[in-house]
Protein backbone atom coordinates (compact mmCIF):
# COMPACT_ATOMS: atom_id res chain seq x y z
CA UNK A 1 0.00 0.00 0.00
CA UNK A 2 1.15 3.60 -0.36
CA UNK A 3 4.00 4.59 1.93
CA UNK A 4 2.60 8.08 2.28
CA UNK A 5 0.30 8.58 5.26
CA UNK A 6 -3.22 9.98 4.84
CA UNK A 7 -5.39 11.79 7.34
CA UNK A 8 -9.16 11.94 7.06
CA UNK A 9 -12.08 14.24 7.67
CA UNK A 10 -13.06 12.72 11.00
CA UNK A 11 -9.84 13.25 12.94
CA UNK A 12 -6.32 14.51 12.73
CA UNK A 13 -4.53 11.19 13.24
CA UNK A 14 -2.12 9.71 10.73
CA UNK A 15 -3.51 6.47 9.34
CA UNK A 16 -0.75 4.52 7.60
CA UNK A 17 -1.51 1.35 5.70
CA UNK A 18 -0.09 -1.87 7.15
CA UNK A 19 3.35 -2.89 5.98
CA UNK A 20 2.78 -6.16 4.17
CA UNK A 21 5.32 -8.93 4.60
CA UNK A 22 6.28 -11.50 2.01
CA UNK A 23 4.66 -14.23 4.10
CA UNK A 24 1.21 -12.62 3.87
CA UNK A 25 1.55 -12.16 0.14
CA UNK A 26 2.71 -15.77 -0.23
CA UNK A 27 -0.39 -16.98 1.64
CA UNK A 28 -2.62 -15.04 -0.75
CA UNK A 29 -0.77 -16.47 -3.74
CA UNK A 30 -1.03 -20.06 -2.47
CA UNK A 31 -4.74 -19.66 -1.77
CA UNK A 32 -5.45 -18.21 -5.19
CA UNK A 33 -3.75 -21.17 -6.88
CA UNK A 34 -5.26 -23.98 -4.81
CA UNK A 35 -2.04 -24.68 -2.87
CA UNK A 36 -2.05 -25.93 0.73
CA UNK A 37 0.39 -24.65 3.32
CA UNK A 38 1.39 -26.14 6.66
CA UNK A 39 3.66 -25.02 9.47
CA UNK A 40 4.56 -28.45 10.85
CA UNK A 41 6.65 -30.84 8.71
CA UNK A 42 4.66 -33.90 9.79
CA UNK A 43 1.54 -32.28 8.41
CA UNK A 44 3.18 -31.97 5.01
CA UNK A 45 3.85 -35.72 4.92
CA UNK A 46 0.26 -36.60 5.82
CA UNK A 47 -1.56 -34.05 3.62
CA UNK A 48 -1.58 -36.17 0.44
CA UNK A 49 -3.59 -38.89 2.18
CA UNK A 50 -5.96 -36.28 3.61
CA UNK A 51 -6.78 -34.50 0.35
CA UNK A 52 -6.67 -37.48 -2.00
CA UNK A 53 -10.04 -37.87 -3.76
CA UNK A 54 -11.40 -34.91 -1.78
CA UNK A 55 -12.72 -31.52 -2.77
CA UNK A 56 -12.18 -28.27 -0.85
CA UNK A 57 -14.44 -28.12 2.20
CA UNK A 58 -16.97 -25.31 2.40
CA UNK A 59 -16.89 -24.98 6.20
CA UNK A 60 -14.51 -25.52 9.15
CA UNK A 61 -16.28 -28.13 11.28
CA UNK A 62 -15.00 -31.43 12.68
CA UNK A 63 -16.43 -34.33 14.65
CA UNK A 64 -14.12 -35.82 17.30
CA UNK A 65 -14.25 -39.41 18.57
CA UNK A 66 -11.86 -40.35 21.35
CA UNK A 67 -10.78 -43.02 23.82
CA UNK A 68 -8.64 -40.47 25.65
CA UNK A 69 -10.18 -37.28 26.97
CA UNK A 70 -6.88 -35.47 27.46
CA UNK A 71 -5.63 -36.34 24.00
CA UNK A 72 -8.81 -35.14 22.34
CA UNK A 73 -8.77 -31.91 24.33
CA UNK A 74 -5.24 -31.14 23.18
CA UNK A 75 -6.28 -31.50 19.54
CA UNK A 76 -9.50 -29.52 19.96
CA UNK A 77 -7.63 -26.69 21.66
CA UNK A 78 -5.20 -26.45 18.75
CA UNK A 79 -8.03 -26.64 16.22
CA UNK A 80 -9.73 -23.74 17.98
CA UNK A 81 -6.59 -21.65 17.55
CA UNK A 82 -6.93 -22.23 13.79
CA UNK A 83 -10.61 -21.24 13.80
CA UNK A 84 -11.86 -24.82 13.29
CA UNK A 85 -15.17 -25.56 15.04
CA UNK A 86 -16.64 -28.70 16.59
CA UNK A 87 -19.73 -29.98 14.81
CA UNK A 88 -20.90 -31.65 18.04
CA UNK A 89 -19.57 -32.34 21.55
CA UNK A 90 -16.60 -34.70 21.70
CA UNK A 91 -17.78 -38.31 21.79
CA UNK A 92 -15.74 -39.94 24.56
CA UNK A 93 -15.66 -43.73 24.23
CA UNK A 94 -13.19 -44.39 27.03
CA UNK A 95 -15.63 -46.61 28.91
CA UNK A 96 -16.96 -48.29 25.79
CA UNK A 97 -13.54 -49.31 24.57
CA UNK A 98 -12.58 -49.80 20.99
CA UNK A 99 -13.74 -52.38 18.46
CA UNK A 100 -17.27 -52.32 17.14
CA UNK A 101 -18.39 -49.46 19.36
CA UNK A 102 -15.61 -47.25 18.08
CA UNK A 103 -16.28 -48.11 14.43
CA UNK A 104 -19.98 -47.34 14.90
CA UNK A 105 -19.12 -44.03 16.54
CA UNK A 106 -16.86 -43.07 13.65
CA UNK A 107 -19.63 -43.80 11.16
CA UNK A 108 -22.12 -41.81 13.23
CA UNK A 109 -19.70 -38.91 13.53
CA UNK A 110 -19.05 -38.89 9.80
CA UNK A 111 -22.77 -38.45 9.17
CA UNK A 112 -23.06 -35.37 11.39
CA UNK A 113 -22.92 -31.83 10.04
CA UNK A 114 -19.14 -31.87 9.76
CA UNK A 115 -16.46 -31.80 7.08
CA UNK A 116 -13.93 -34.17 8.66
CA UNK A 117 -13.63 -36.65 11.53
CA UNK A 118 -10.79 -36.86 14.06
CA UNK A 119 -10.23 -40.24 15.68
CA UNK A 120 -8.18 -39.90 18.89
CA UNK A 121 -6.78 -43.08 20.42
CA UNK A 122 -4.87 -43.34 23.70
CA UNK A 123 -2.58 -46.01 25.12
CA UNK A 124 -4.26 -48.86 23.22
CA UNK A 125 -2.66 -47.45 20.06
CA UNK A 126 0.74 -48.15 21.63
CA UNK A 127 0.04 -51.53 23.17
CA UNK A 128 -2.70 -52.97 20.92
CA UNK A 129 -2.24 -51.39 17.47
CA UNK A 130 -4.44 -53.87 15.62
CA UNK A 131 -7.36 -53.28 17.97
CA UNK A 132 -6.83 -49.53 17.99
CA UNK A 133 -6.45 -48.93 14.27
CA UNK A 134 -8.75 -51.63 12.86
CA UNK A 135 -12.01 -49.70 13.57
CA UNK A 136 -10.59 -46.65 11.82
CA UNK A 137 -9.61 -48.70 8.80
CA UNK A 138 -13.01 -50.39 8.71
CA UNK A 139 -15.09 -47.23 9.12
CA UNK A 140 -16.84 -45.94 5.98
CA UNK A 141 -15.01 -42.88 4.66
CA UNK A 142 -18.10 -40.73 4.23
CA UNK A 143 -15.93 -37.77 5.29
CA UNK A 144 -12.15 -37.42 5.54
CA UNK A 145 -10.87 -39.20 8.65
CA UNK A 146 -7.61 -38.43 10.45
CA UNK A 147 -6.12 -40.20 13.45
CA UNK A 148 -4.19 -38.88 16.44
CA UNK A 149 -2.35 -41.45 18.56
CA UNK A 150 -1.04 -40.59 22.03
CA UNK A 151 1.42 -41.45 23.44
CA UNK A 152 3.94 -42.39 20.72
CA UNK A 153 2.58 -45.40 18.83
CA UNK A 154 4.89 -46.28 15.94
CA UNK A 155 3.16 -49.52 14.95
CA UNK A 156 -0.25 -47.86 14.83
CA UNK A 157 1.19 -45.01 12.76
CA UNK A 158 2.68 -47.49 10.31
CA UNK A 159 -0.56 -49.46 10.09
CA UNK A 160 -2.55 -46.29 9.39
CA UNK A 161 -0.05 -45.23 6.74
CA UNK A 162 -0.36 -48.63 5.02
CA UNK A 163 -4.09 -47.92 4.61
CA UNK A 164 -3.63 -44.29 3.48
CA UNK A 165 -5.08 -42.87 6.71
CA UNK A 166 -3.41 -39.62 7.78
CA UNK A 167 -2.20 -40.15 11.35
CA UNK A 168 -0.32 -37.86 13.71
CA UNK A 169 1.92 -38.02 16.76
CA UNK A 170 1.27 -34.51 18.03
CA UNK A 171 -1.85 -32.35 18.37
CA UNK A 172 0.01 -29.49 16.67
CA UNK A 173 0.62 -31.49 13.50
CA UNK A 174 -2.93 -32.87 13.46
CA UNK A 175 -4.53 -29.44 13.83
CA UNK A 176 -2.11 -27.86 11.35
CA UNK A 177 -2.96 -30.39 8.63
CA UNK A 178 -6.71 -30.03 9.20
CA UNK A 179 -6.43 -26.24 9.12
CA UNK A 180 -4.59 -26.49 5.80
CA UNK A 181 -7.31 -28.77 4.45
CA UNK A 182 -10.05 -26.37 5.52
CA UNK A 183 -8.24 -23.36 4.02
CA UNK A 184 -7.91 -25.17 0.68
CA UNK A 185 -9.70 -23.50 -2.20
CA UNK A 186 -10.03 -24.45 -5.84
CA UNK A 187 -7.71 -22.42 -8.08
CA UNK A 188 -9.54 -19.19 -8.79
CA UNK A 189 -10.46 -17.98 -12.23
CA UNK A 190 -9.06 -14.46 -12.47
CA UNK A 191 -11.85 -11.96 -13.20
CA UNK A 192 -11.35 -9.91 -16.32
CA UNK A 193 -10.59 -6.26 -15.76
CA UNK A 194 -10.62 -3.41 -18.20
CA UNK A 195 -7.42 -1.42 -18.52
CA UNK A 196 -7.69 2.34 -18.16
CA UNK A 197 -5.90 5.58 -17.54
CA UNK A 198 -4.86 7.03 -14.20
CA UNK A 199 -6.42 10.24 -12.96
CA UNK A 200 -4.22 12.64 -11.03
CA UNK A 201 -6.76 13.37 -8.26
CA UNK A 202 -7.30 10.25 -6.05
CA UNK A 203 -10.96 11.09 -5.37
CA UNK A 204 -11.65 11.31 -9.09
CA UNK A 205 -10.06 7.91 -9.53
CA UNK A 206 -12.30 6.42 -6.82
CA UNK A 207 -15.39 7.99 -8.35
CA UNK A 208 -14.34 6.62 -11.73
CA UNK A 209 -14.19 3.16 -10.12
CA UNK A 210 -17.68 3.60 -8.66
CA UNK A 211 -16.54 4.07 -5.05
CA UNK A 212 -18.59 6.78 -3.27
CA UNK A 213 -16.52 9.73 -2.05
CA UNK A 214 -17.43 12.39 0.51
CA UNK A 215 -18.29 15.59 -1.40
CA UNK A 216 -15.17 17.68 -1.93
CA UNK A 217 -13.92 20.69 -3.82
CA UNK A 218 -10.72 22.61 -4.41
CA UNK A 219 -11.07 26.11 -2.99
CA UNK A 220 -8.80 29.05 -3.80
CA UNK A 221 -7.96 32.30 -2.05
CA UNK A 222 -9.13 34.88 -1.36
CA UNK A 223 -12.76 33.83 -0.90
CA UNK A 224 -12.24 30.02 -0.85
CA UNK A 225 -15.62 29.39 -2.49
CA UNK A 226 -16.48 25.69 -2.60
CA UNK A 227 -20.21 24.81 -2.52
CA UNK A 228 -19.85 21.98 0.05
CA UNK A 229 -22.45 21.80 2.83
CA UNK A 230 -21.15 22.62 6.31
CA UNK A 231 -19.62 21.41 8.54
CA UNK A 232 -16.48 20.69 6.51
CA UNK A 233 -12.86 19.71 6.90
CA UNK A 234 -10.17 21.80 5.26
CA UNK A 235 -6.94 20.14 4.12
CA UNK A 236 -3.78 21.10 2.33
CA UNK A 237 -3.15 19.45 -1.02
CA UNK A 238 0.23 18.02 -0.05
CA UNK A 239 1.13 14.62 1.36
CA UNK A 240 1.65 14.14 5.12
CA UNK A 241 -0.85 16.93 5.73
CA UNK A 242 -1.80 15.82 9.24
CA UNK A 243 1.68 15.72 10.70
CA UNK A 244 2.32 19.15 9.17
CA UNK A 245 -0.79 20.66 10.70
CA UNK A 246 -2.54 20.65 7.34
CA UNK A 247 -5.98 19.45 8.49
CA UNK A 248 -8.66 21.60 10.12
CA UNK A 249 -11.87 19.87 11.20
CA UNK A 250 -15.41 20.96 11.93
CA UNK A 251 -15.34 24.27 10.10
CA UNK A 252 -18.86 25.65 10.51
CA UNK A 253 -19.30 28.53 8.05
CA UNK A 254 -17.77 30.66 5.29
CA UNK A 255 -16.24 33.22 7.62
CA UNK A 256 -14.48 30.57 9.71
CA UNK A 257 -13.31 28.79 6.58
CA UNK A 258 -11.77 31.92 5.05
CA UNK A 259 -9.98 32.69 8.30
CA UNK A 260 -8.58 29.19 8.86
CA UNK A 261 -7.93 28.17 5.26
CA UNK A 262 -5.66 31.17 4.71
CA UNK A 263 -3.14 29.59 7.07
CA UNK A 264 -2.94 26.48 4.86
CA UNK A 265 -2.19 28.17 1.55
CA UNK A 266 -3.86 29.64 -1.49
CA UNK A 267 -5.43 26.33 -2.61
CA UNK A 268 -7.06 23.87 -0.21
CA UNK A 269 -9.25 20.79 -0.25
CA UNK A 270 -12.68 21.29 1.32
CA UNK A 271 -14.59 18.11 2.22
CA UNK A 272 -17.88 17.45 3.94
CA UNK A 273 -17.59 15.90 7.39
CA UNK A 274 -18.94 12.35 7.46
CA UNK A 275 -20.00 9.80 10.05
CA UNK A 276 -20.23 6.03 9.87
CA UNK A 277 -20.52 2.87 11.97
CA UNK A 278 -16.95 1.75 11.35
CA UNK A 279 -13.73 2.82 9.61
CA UNK A 280 -12.26 0.39 7.09
CA UNK A 281 -9.18 0.37 4.91
CA UNK A 282 -9.20 -0.91 1.34
CA UNK A 283 -5.83 -1.06 -0.37
CA UNK A 284 -4.21 -2.22 -3.57
CA UNK A 285 -0.58 -2.90 -4.41
CA UNK A 286 1.38 -4.36 -7.29
CA UNK A 287 3.68 -6.79 -5.48
CA UNK A 288 7.04 -7.33 -7.18
CA UNK A 289 6.84 -11.13 -6.76
CA UNK A 290 3.20 -12.23 -7.14
CA UNK A 291 1.69 -9.21 -8.88
CA UNK A 292 -1.45 -7.27 -7.89
CA UNK A 293 -2.88 -7.80 -4.40
CA UNK A 294 -5.81 -6.22 -2.56
CA UNK A 295 -6.62 -5.99 1.15
CA UNK A 296 -9.51 -4.96 3.37
CA UNK A 297 -9.41 -4.51 7.11
CA UNK A 298 -9.94 -2.26 10.10
CA UNK A 299 -9.11 1.29 9.12
CA UNK A 300 -8.16 4.54 10.79
CA UNK A 301 -5.96 4.22 13.85
CA UNK A 302 -7.00 0.54 14.13
CA UNK A 303 -4.99 -0.32 11.01
CA UNK A 304 -1.63 -0.15 12.74
CA UNK A 305 -2.80 -1.13 16.22
CA UNK A 306 -4.45 -4.45 15.36
CA UNK A 307 -3.26 -5.27 11.83
CA UNK A 308 -6.67 -6.86 11.36
CA UNK A 309 -7.00 -7.31 7.61
CA UNK A 310 -7.30 -9.96 4.89
CA UNK A 311 -5.24 -9.98 1.71
CA UNK A 312 -5.93 -11.69 -1.64
CA UNK A 313 -4.54 -11.77 -5.15
CA UNK A 314 -6.23 -9.08 -7.28
CA UNK A 315 -8.60 -8.66 -8.91
CA UNK A 316 -11.39 -10.14 -6.80
CA UNK A 317 -15.11 -10.44 -7.42
CA UNK A 318 -17.73 -8.95 -5.11
CA UNK A 319 -18.35 -12.46 -3.75
CA UNK A 320 -14.65 -12.84 -2.94
CA UNK A 321 -14.72 -9.40 -1.34
CA UNK A 322 -17.54 -10.57 0.93
CA UNK A 323 -15.52 -13.64 1.89
CA UNK A 324 -12.59 -11.38 2.82
CA UNK A 325 -14.84 -9.15 4.92
CA UNK A 326 -16.19 -12.18 6.79
CA UNK A 327 -12.64 -13.02 7.92
CA UNK A 328 -11.84 -9.60 9.41
CA UNK A 329 -12.43 -10.00 13.16
CA UNK A 330 -13.18 -6.34 13.83
CA UNK A 331 -15.95 -6.31 11.25
CA UNK A 332 -18.06 -8.42 13.62
CA UNK A 333 -19.15 -5.03 14.96
CA UNK A 334 -21.05 -4.36 11.71
CA UNK A 335 -22.16 -7.93 11.10
CA UNK A 336 -24.80 -7.84 13.84
CA UNK A 337 -22.65 -9.03 16.78
CA UNK A 338 -24.74 -8.80 19.97
CA UNK A 339 -27.37 -6.73 18.18
CA UNK A 340 -24.96 -3.96 17.21
CA UNK A 341 -26.13 -1.91 14.20
CA UNK A 342 -25.43 -3.68 10.93
CA UNK A 343 -23.27 -1.99 8.35
CA UNK A 344 -23.55 -2.25 4.59
CA UNK A 345 -20.88 -4.90 4.09
CA UNK A 346 -22.17 -5.60 0.59
CA UNK A 347 -21.30 -2.03 -0.40
CA UNK A 348 -17.86 -2.47 1.17
CA UNK A 349 -17.36 -5.68 -0.83
CA UNK A 350 -18.19 -3.78 -4.01
CA UNK A 351 -15.53 -1.22 -3.11
CA UNK A 352 -12.96 -3.97 -2.53
CA UNK A 353 -13.74 -5.47 -5.91
CA UNK A 354 -13.67 -2.06 -7.59
CA UNK A 355 -10.28 -1.08 -6.18
CA UNK A 356 -8.86 -4.49 -7.06
CA UNK A 357 -9.74 -3.79 -10.69
CA UNK A 358 -6.71 -1.49 -10.75
CA UNK A 359 -4.90 -4.70 -11.63
CA UNK A 360 -5.86 -3.75 -15.18
CA UNK A 361 -4.30 -0.28 -14.92
CA UNK A 362 -0.58 -0.67 -15.52
CA UNK A 363 0.24 2.89 -14.46
CA UNK A 364 -0.93 2.38 -10.84
CA UNK A 365 1.61 0.97 -8.40
CA UNK A 366 -0.40 1.36 -5.20
CA UNK A 367 -3.71 2.81 -4.06
CA UNK A 368 -5.28 3.18 -0.65
CA UNK A 369 -8.61 4.31 0.76
CA UNK A 370 -8.20 4.87 4.50
CA UNK A 371 -10.59 5.33 6.01
CA UNK A 372 -13.65 4.31 4.10
CA UNK A 373 -16.68 4.74 6.37
CA UNK A 374 -19.20 1.90 6.49
CA UNK A 375 -22.73 3.15 7.13
CA UNK A 376 -26.02 1.37 7.72
CA UNK A 377 -26.68 1.99 4.06
CA UNK A 378 -23.75 2.54 1.77
CA UNK A 379 -20.13 3.55 2.29
CA UNK A 380 -18.14 6.72 1.73
CA UNK A 381 -14.43 7.29 1.21
CA UNK A 382 -12.95 10.24 3.07
CA UNK A 383 -9.27 9.95 2.22
CA UNK A 384 -7.27 8.29 -0.51
CA UNK A 385 -3.81 8.05 -2.03
CA UNK A 386 -2.59 6.77 -5.37
CA UNK A 387 1.02 6.08 -6.34
CA UNK A 388 2.08 5.82 -9.96
CA UNK A 389 4.46 3.15 -11.20
CA UNK A 390 7.97 4.37 -11.73
CA UNK A 391 8.97 4.68 -15.36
Amino acid sequence: MPRRQPAHALGDEIHPAPALGGDEVADAFFRAHGMLRVDVLEGLFELPALVKSQRPAMRHRVAVMTTTGGGAASVVDRLGMHGVELAAPIMDLTMAGTGRNYADALEKGARTDCDAVVACVGSSAQFHPDIAVEPIIRSPKVKPVVAFFTPQADRSLALAAAHAIPAFRTPEACADALAAFFSWRSPRATPRVASGSVLDQPFELLANLGIPVAPWAIAEAPDFAHGIAYPVAVKTLEAHKTERGGVILGVANDAELRHKAAALGNRVLVQRMERGLLEAIVGYRRDPVVGPVVLVGMGGVMTEIYRDYVLRIAPVSVEEGMEMIEQVKGFAAIRGFRNLPRGDVQALARAVSALSSLAGVDAVEEAEVNPILVKAEGIVAVDALVARRQA
